[in-house]
């Protein structure tokens, strides 16, 4: 058989830069060098146009995670012919065993590629997806399985198959399968268990408040790890008090806590929520007299979120706390700013 180029495409998500150097080396192990040469490359979105040319050209694996303890496999072994895995993990499972898990799956669609003996895994360099990529490096081999033909179904927990086993008949219940042996440790470079990477945020937004009514904007900034994301908010908005015949303005400035989530709908459908704390600056004006203060103030919110790529979006509904202000006539108070006000936020947001 003719040695062909497998395409690793590694999706710039939540889990793929922890545990990549397990990944790699499990691969490289599991599949005959003779018969297959490995190119991992990262790509940040991966469109499905892309990676189709790109199964024109080569047989093409791609990994994403869809939450930190699922991930999704992607296998064309022929042209735009996909085969597709889902593998889930436990919260206790180390970030290393995952990665080696998902490796062994991807190889185990690969079964025309296995070796006959371990073989020691290759050095290989992740580098960017580039257009040198799409360039044929071999002819298409008309005799090789199709994914449905040659894929096993494996499933998170289930025992995985030896690197140096020939091809599995799934039809043989020949008991539990021995576990794979580790690379060795000259040639594997592990990623220290910890969390996943970090990522960033930054979010603009529209917000509209009830019973004082204000209308304004706002823009948050974020470091997120995992699902939970640590930040800096600031918000601008402006409104009538019409008992008191003023007009008033509100800047807000707070550090913010909150839970970004998208368990559901493969990745794309889950939950914004976020609590924070800070001051509100009031500046009231009624027949040409100023009245300015700052006060303490918080927020808690709570809303639906869909996730599109790079791209986030919001809707959330809460309330918004803070210290009393009263609007003072001459010698007589003309009205108070609500301590207690409902609002609702339309948020997009951009992360990587």
């Amino acid at each position: 058989m003719q040695l062909v180029s497998l395409v690793l495409v590694l999706s710039l998500s939540d889990g793929t830069a922890a545990g990549r150097s397990s990944m790699l080396n499990a691969l490289s192990s599991s599949l005959d060098p003779r018969l297959v040469s490995i190119k991992p490359r990262v790509l940040g979105a991966a469109k499905p146009e892309t990676l189709d040319r790109l199964s024109e050209r080569h047989p093409v694996a791609q990994v994403e995670w869809l939450s930190p303890v699922r991930a999704e496999l992607r296998v064309a072994l022929r042209p735009r012919e996909w085969t597709s895995r889902t593998l889930t993990f436990s919260k206790k499972d180390p970030v290393s065993e995952r990665a080696k898990s998902i490796a062994y799956a991807v190889a185990a669609m690969m079964p025309q590629w296995r070796p006959e003996q371990p073989s020691p895994p290759q050095p290989l360099e992740v580098v960017p997806l580039s257009p040198r990529d799409f360039e044929p490096s071999f002819e298409p081999d008309a005799g090789a399985p199709s994914p449905e033909e040659g894929a096993l179904a494996l499933e998170a927990g289930a025992p995985l198959p030896d690197a140096g086993e020939p091809e599995v008949q799934p039809e043989v219940d020949a008991g539990p399968e021995p576990e794979p042996e580790p690379a060795p440790v000259a040639a594997a470079v592990e990623d220290p268990p910890g969390p996943i990477s970090p990522r960033g945020l930054v979010a603009l937004s529209a917000v509209g408040t009830v019973v004082a009514p204000l209308v304004g904007a706002g823009v948050d900034v974020a470091l997120c790890r995992l699902s939970w994301c640590f930040g800096v908010a600031g918000a601008f908005g402006a409104g009538e008090l019409i008992e008191a015949q003023a007009s008033r303005v509100e800047v807000r400035a707070l550090a913010t806590v909150g839970l970004r989530s998208a368990p559901w709908w493969q990745g794309r459908l889950g939950v914004a929520a976020r609590v924070g704390g800070g001051a509100v600056f009031h500046l009231v004006t009624r027949q040409g007299e100023q009245l300015s203060r700052w006060v303490g103030a918080g927020l808690a919110e709570l809303g639906p979120l869909l996730r599109f790529g790079w791209f986030e979006l919001a809707l959330t509904g809460g309330a918004h706390v803070s210290g009393r202000t009263g609007i003072w006539v001459g010698e007589a108070q003309a009205t108070e700013l609500p301590t207690l006000t409902g609002f609702a936020r339309v948020e997009v947001a951009l992360t990587w």
